[in-house]
C-alpha cells in the first residue's frame, strides 16, 4: 500500500482507480486498530454507501464499535460523533469535487481533522490490515443532534425572514430543511436532488474574489430565485456543508468580506485565525494570527491555543470555525450565524457596502516541481530587512494597506503569487515587486 494518501482534507480521489472498496476496507481495519468507536457517514455521491459499509464492516471486525448515521452534513456528523463519545468519525465524501471522486475525512472528537501524525499512524497500520467484515451498527437520527444544539440557542428567531437554500445536491439535503423550517424561516431550496451526480454549473462570468465558488456552486441561479421569490438572502453550502456561501440580493460576497463581517459583529478587537492568503481587512477589525492554507490548519491553531482564541476560518474558501461549538469547519452553523447578523443589523447588502474595498490580484509563473524549493529560498534572501515577513506557507509579505503572498502549489509546476491594496494600481505594481524575486 503506497504511503502519502493523505492530501490537505482527507484522502481524496478518482472512484475506481484511485478510491476503491478495498482502500476503504484497509483504512477500516488500520483505524480499528487504533480507535475502538467510530462514527461513520457519508454524502450522497453513488459510491458512497458501498464505501462507506466497506470502511464500517472492515473496522467491525477488528472489534471496533461503528455507527453508522448514515447521509449526513460534515459538521452534523462530528458532532454526532461527540454526541455517541466516539473515539473518531470517519465520513465518506470528496466535498465539493465532481461525482467521479470520492474518499475519506477523519476527525478527532472535538471536531479537529486528523493531526499530521495521526494520518502517518493510520498509513502505516494499512500494511498489516486485514479485510474480513464485520457487523456495523445503525443511528441515523443521531446526525439531527447537531441540529437540536443549534435549536437550543435560536429555535423560532428568525421568523418570517426569506432564504434562498442551495442545497447543491450534496450533504445538506439531509438536515437542513428541517433545521431552517424550525428556526421560523420561509425557505425557497434549491438544488436539493440527492442522486449523487449533481454537477453545477459555474458562474457565467468568473470573480477572481469567489475562489473555487465561482465553479462549484450555481451562484447565478441562486441570485435568480432571491430576485423571484423576494428572499433576503441565500444560502450555498458545498457538497459536505463544511463551507459556506452567501448570496445578498445585489450579488454573491466574498468569503474574505463574510469573515470581516463575522468578526466584526461578533468577535471586534478579538484574536482570531485566517491563512496566510486571507485579506488584511480583517486586521482592521481583530488581532489576526496567520497560519497555512488549509482549514485542518486554522482548526489546529485555534486546538493548541483555545483559550486564546474566539473564532477562526479560511477566508478564501469559505470555512469557518466556531471553537464554542465545536472545531470542525461548519457550514451549517456559520449560515445560522449570518442570519442571526442579520436580523440584527439589517439587510446583507447594506453590511457588505460598510466592509473596506481593496484590490486583491492573482497570477501564478511555471516552476519545475524540483526547483520550487531553490527558488523559494532564493527569493527570501532577496528579501529586504525591514520588510516583516511570514514564512509558514511561501513568503508572505505585509506593508501598511497592502502585502504579497508567495506560495508554491502543492499540485501543479506552478508558484502562485497573491497580492493585496488599497488601489489597482499599487496592486499591480505589488505583483511586479513579488514577481521579481522569483527571477
Amino acid at each position: 500500500m503506497k504511503m502519502g494518501l493523505f492530501g490537505t482534507s482527507g484522502i481524496r480521489g478518482v472512484i475506481d482507480s484511485e478510491i476503491t472498496l478495498d482502500l476503504a476496507r484497509k483504512l477500516g481495519a488500520a483505524t480499528a486498530k487504533k480507535y475502538k468507536k467510530i462514527v461513520v457517514a457519508r454524502d450522497h455521491r453513488l459510491s458512497g454507501p458501498v464505501l462507506s459499509e466497506g470502511f464500517g464492516k472492515a473496522a467491525a471486525m477488528i472489534g471496533a464499535e461503528v455507527i453508522d448515521i448514515g447521509v449526513a452534513p460534515t459538521p452534523a456528523a462530528v458532532f454526532a460523533g461527540k454526541t455517541l463519545s466516539a473515539e473518531c468519525t470517519v465520513i465518506v465524501t470528496a466535498s465539493h469535487n465532481p461525482p467521479q471522486y470520492n474518499g475519506f475525512k477523519f476527525f478527532n472528537p472535538d471536531g479537529s481533522a486528523f493531526s499530521k501524525a495521526q494520518e502517518l499512524e493510520i498509513e502505516k497500520l494499512l500494511e498489516y490490515a486485514p479485510v474480513i467484515m464485520g457487523r456495523i451498527k445503525s443511528s441515523e437520527i443521531t446526525k439531527f443532534a447537531h441540529n437540536d444544539k443549534i435549536l437550543s440557542e435560536f429555535a423560532g428567531k428568525f421568523a418570517g425572514m426569506k432564504i434562498v437554500l442551495n442545497l447543491n445536491g450534496g450533504a445538506a439535503t439531509a438536515t437542513a430543511l428541517p433545521l431552517f423550517d424550525k428556526l421560523g424561516c420561509v425557505v425557497h431550496p434549491i438544488f436539493e436532488r440527492t442522486d449523487g451526480e449533481y454537477v453545477p454549473n459555474p458562474k457565467s462570468k468568473p470573480d477572481p474574489t469567489l475562489g473555487d465558488w465561482n465553479r462549484i456552486a450555481d451562484i447565478d441561479t441562486t441570485l435568480k430565485i432571491i430576485e423571484e421569490t423576494g428572499s433576503d438572502l441565500g444560502i450555498i453550502y458545498d457538497g459536505d456543508a463544511d463551507r459556506l456561501f452567501a448570496v445578498s440580493k445585489e450579488g454573491p460576497i466574498a468569503p474574505d468580506k463574510l469573515i470581516y463581517l463575522f468578526s466584526s459583529h461578533f468577535y471586534p478587537g478579538a484574536n482570531v485565525v485566517d491563512v496566510v492568503d486571507g485579506s488584511s481587512i480583517l486586521d482592521s477589525v481583530c488581532n489576526v494570527t496567520r497560519v497555512p492554507v488549509g482549514d485542518v490548519n486554522v482548526s489546529y491553531e485555534l486546538k493548541g491555543n483555545r483559550n486564546n482564541y474566539s473564532f477562526g476560518g479560511e477566508s478564501c474558501s469559505g470555512a469557518y470555525v466556531w471553537p464554542s461549538l465545536h472545531l470542525c469547519p461548519d457550514g451549517i452553523y456559520s449560515s445560522v450565524k449570518l442570519l442571526q447578523m442579520v436580523s440584527e443589523n439589517g439587510p446583507l447588502e447594506s453590511l457588505v457596502k460598510k466592509v473596506p474595498e481593496n484590490f486583491i490580484k492573482r497570477d501564478k509563473i511555471q516552476i519545475p516541481k524540483e526547483r520550487k524549493a531553490e527558488i523559494l529560498e532564493r527569493a527570501k534572501g532577496r528579501l529586504e530587512q525591514s520588510w516583516k515577513a511570514n514564512f509558514s506557507d511561501g513568503i508572505r509579505v505585509d506593508f501598511p494597506g497592502s502585502w504579497f503572498l508567495i506560495r508554491p502549489s502543492g499540485t501543479e509546476p506552478i508558484m502562485r503569487m497573491t497580492v493585496e491594496a488599497e488601489s489597482e494600481e499599487k496592486a499591480l505594481a505589488l505583483m511586479e515587486k513579488a514577481r521579481k524575486l522569483l527571477e
